[in-house]
């Protein structure tokens, strides 16, 4: 974010930016995410080759990597093609199989002491790593200090696992998503008594577990995982349908918040759906970031209206 916020440049195009009619300012945006999507689609692309051309298996990918956060990312990634998606599929019957499969594949059943619930998970992964030749990861991989209770790897995996189950998430359903209350909806189930109860005693007392994934974890899957599963099948089979059901979807989310959409709000609200906050980390990022001054399309529409 530094060359982000030297002074007055950046407050110059915050500012330009603003004063924008919406129409010109909408002109700039689309320019903007077509570009982000259009990258966001060559990574789901990317992944889809190296599943095989397995979608499930690339929506599964994707879901354990953002469900996973920012901090344990490549573990959830990495975990995701450990327990791939017709694992998961062939044990789904059973929620607490599929706790002891996420999890102890996880590594993190290891943390967990010694509860009888905790035994009988570790029993159950143990026949279950037998059965598909599972390795579980090393439980150092994942982030746990300084996390937030509900961003927990543990927690997160546990809502995942529950949420597999009670109503499955598959490519069908990932790409029938057209609103944020359809996204919502994949991750309607809670997890179980059990983990509320562990969570509990190992959290201040007070503290709020979430039973399931909640609305901003959604936002965040419905920004970074299904729209540009949408937008990239869409690109795959010719099909503006789904392109344009990735616009919907962004349009009809709320706008992130970070620092970079705080610095473009400065002068001004120029970020009111995740629509607009993609279009501004793509020129933040892509542009501002690397001094790309002379391509930035901001630059180039003000200068074009200066002649």
């Amino acid at each position: 974010m530094e060359s982000l916020q030297r002074g007055s440049r950046w407050n110059e195009c915050s500012a330009h930016l603003y004063a924008l009619d919406i129409s010109h300012r909408n002109d700039i945006y689309q320019q903007l995410v077509s570009e982000r999507m259009v990258r966001k689609a060559n990574e789901v692309i990317s992944i889809y080759r190296s599943t095989n051309d397995d979608w499930l298996q690339t929506v599964h990918v994707l879901l354990f990597r953002y469900i996973g956060g920012m901090h344990n990312r490549d573990a959830a990634e990495s975990l995701a093609a450990l327990v791939p998606y017709k694992i998961i599929m062939r044990e789904n019957a059973s929620a607490q199989s599929l706790e002891a499969l996420i999890i102890g594949a996880s590594g993190l059943l290891s943390m967990c002491g010694d509860d009888p619930y905790i035994a009988t998970l570790r029993e159950e992964f143990d026949h279950l790593a037998t059965k598909y030749g599972i390795v579980a990861m090393e439980a150092q991989r994942w982030r746990t200090l300084g996390m937030r209770y509900n961003n927990h790897p543990i927690l997160r995996l546990a809502q995942l696992a529950a949420s597999l189950h009670f109503g499955g998430i598959d490519f069908d359903k990932v790409i029938s998503c057209a609103t944020p209350r359809d996204v919502y909806n994949l991750f309607s189930a809670n997890i179980s008594e059990f983990w509320i109860r562990w969570f509990e005693q190992h959290t201040p007392v007070g503290t709020h577990i979430s039973r399931r994934i909640g609305q901003t974890m959604s936002n965040i899957v419905g920004i970074n995982v299904i729209a540009p599963m949408l937008y990239a099948y869409g690109l795959y089979i010719h099909s503006s349908e789904y392109v344009e059901r990735a616009w919907h979807l962004l349009e009809g989310m709320p706008s992130e918040e970070n620092s970079y959409i705080m610095a473009w709000n400065s002068h001004g609200v120029v970020s009111a759906s995740a629509y607009h906050s993609q279009a501004l980390l793509q020129l933040s990022r892509e542009y501002c970031s690397h001094g790309r001054c002379a391509e930035c399309p901001l630059a180039h529409h003000l200068l074009d209206s200066d002649r």
